[in-house]
């Protein structure tokens, strides 16, 4: 079971910095096989 990050900020604010991160830890072998990134 991987743990979840949650990414959180204002509706419109960090929208460009938050997808950034998802794709940074899902691109990255090691990160993507402990860590599942949800964007709220």
């Amino acid at each position: 079971m991987k743990d979840r990050i949650f990414l959180s900020s204002v509706q419109k604010d960090l929208a460009a910095e938050r997808r950034a991160l998802k794709d940074y830890v899902h691109g990255d072998p090691l990160l993507s096989r402990f860590f599942e990134v949800f964007l709220f």
